[in-house]
């Protein structure tokens, strides 16, 4: 869980770049569209990082025996 935490921070960082780079050269035509487009890639994949990490985090533990837990 510790972990959770900061990769929310970082996706809202790369959100947050994303929509000022990307708006800002669209609507003020002053540059920056192809990094605002590399920020909402990375927003996306720590969004993708972070929801997987919280689902694993809720996942009860596998039992000792089962097709998922170890030997």
């Amino acid at each position: 869980m510790a972990l959770l935490l900061p990769l929310w921070a970082c996706t809202a960082t790369a959100a947050a770049g994303a929509v000022g780079m990307t708006g800002g050269a669209l609507l003020a035509n002053r540059g920056g569209l192809l990094f605002g487009a590399h920020c909402a890639v990375w927003a996306a994949l720590l969004c993708l990082a972070a929801l997987s990490f919280h689902r694993r985090a809720q996942a009860p533990p596998a039992e000792p025996g089962s097709a998922t837990g170890g030997r």
